[in-house]
């Protein structure tokens, strides 16, 4: 009877999780739908430049430590560890996003765009260290409640503040005040209920800190140059076309999004028991935790698929308008794009649950530069669709070193 409740909890735990997450990523893709409706494409090309370049910095906020820590199942460090980190690489994403925009070369009323979106997603940065804490007590059901909160207070305000004053700096600025409002005034205090830890005085171990950072190196370098390598052809299309074509690109592939985003809520409950099984050696139960997985977000991918071309183009008119027709033809092979981009993400997690961390880099090299080549020359000639071709081409060849890393690394221990 115990493990039935145990069981039972796990799996409404998830279910909160699984749909409170999949309300705050539709909440901010709604924003690109709500920009275009509100303020036109150049606003949205505006947006999406923000989203774009504030994507690989938002990696360094994360530093990807959240599989390291949820894994971390040893308790190798402990919780103040864990968030004393999180500051620091949150100020050093912030850093790296001001060198971005500079680098960049763009214009004021975009700089700040940028940097007060970067700020929001420091805030989800944040959010993630105590959504860790929760998923170690069992409570992702929390986070998925925080998911919600922060989702809400994305979308409502963003779209209140921009019909009354048509400033998406300021719109921005709010949301990013709510999401941090949320974690302040509910993630915190949930957390230190459950870790005495957090109540007592602040205290900050410096070594610690260092060495979780640096064992963390490899997975924070190698997702960033994942997370560049995906983006760079966007980066090029606007560098080339401009911000209204890439208004054009982000609004129609903006749907596939969802793919990536349901694969790694599916994924994030799966990395605790797929430890456990690797350290424990049961090759049955591991296989069996990744074959269900797989086959969940292939039907899931199907359907996706089908919708598209069934639906794809109907859908996209009566949320964009009858000006985004000519564009319609990318979301097909954007949902392709995404599939493999979700099936990268999950096997990286995989990499850092079986503790091979310094061979991410051949990943993220191999990423990087295959998609500088065909950035700069696929995207060049086919422009938007360059993209797509430039991003399926990167992300295939990361997966086949994934796929041999994770091979060799279990065939050693089996």
């Amino acid at each position: 009877m115990e493990n039935e409740s145990k069981a039972g909890n796990l799996q409404k735990s998830m279910l909160f999780y699984t749909v409170g997450a999949l309300i705050y990523y539709f909440c901010q893709w709604s924003l690109s739908v709500a920009i275009v409706w509100i303020s036109g494409y150049e606003a949205a090309g505006v947006l999406s430049i923000a989203l774009t370049v504030c994507a690989a910095p938002a990696i360094v906020s994360l530093f990807n430590v959240r599989a390291f820590q949820v894994s971390d199942l040893k308790g190798e460090y402990n919780t103040r560890t864990y968030t004393n980190s999180r500051h620091v690489t949150n100020i050093l994403s912030y850093l790296v996003c001001i060198c971005m925009t500079l680098a960049g070369g763009y214009n004021l009323q975009k700089a700040l765009v940028i940097l007060v979106y970067m700020l929001y997603k420091v805030a989800e940065g944040t959010a993630d260290v105590y959504y860790g804490i929760e998923q170690r007590h069992n409570r992702l059901d929390l986070a998925g409640i925080s998911y919600t909160l922060r989702g809400i207070g994305t979308i409502v305000p963003f779209v209140i503040a921009q019909i009354l004053w048509n400033n998406l700096l300021l719109s921005l600025s709010i949301i990013m005040l709510c999401s941090f409002a949320v974690i302040w005034f509910f993630d915190i205090p949930k957390c230190k209920r459950m870790e005495a830890e957090l109540k007592q005085a602040f205290t900050f171990d410096v070594a610690a800190v260092k060495n979780l950072l640096v064992t963390c190196i490899p997975l924070a370098v190698v997702a960033f140059l994942n997370n560049l390598s995906v983006n760079l052809p966007k980066i090029t299309l606007e560098d080339y076309f401009g911000s209204e074509v890439m208004g054009y690109f982000s609004s129609v592939t903006s749907p596939s999004m969802a793919v990536q985003l349901v694969a790694m809520t599916l994924f994030a409950p799966l990395v605790t028991p797929l430890t456990e099984a690797f350290m424990q050696k049961n090759r049955a139960v591991f296989s069996r935790i990744m074959k269900r997985f797989l086959l969940l977000l292939a039907a899931f991918a199907f359907g996706c698929i089908l919708g598209a071309i069934l639906l794809g183009k109907i859908v996209l008119i009566l949320l964009f308008g009858p000006e985004i027709e000519p564009y319609t033809f990318l979301l097909l092979p954007s949902f392709l794009m995404m599939i493999l981009v979700a099936m990268c993400s999950c096997l990286f997690n995989v990499c850092t649950l079986v503790r091979e961390i310094k061979k991410q880099y051949l990943i993220g090299i191999a990423g990087i530069l295959s998609s500088a080549i065909l950035a700069f020359t696929v995207v060049r000639q086919f422009s938007m669709m360059g993209v797509i071709y430039a991003q399926i081409g990167t992300i295939l060849l990361q997966i086949l070193v994934q796929v041999m890393i994770i091979w060799r690394k279990l065939k050693k221990i089996w």
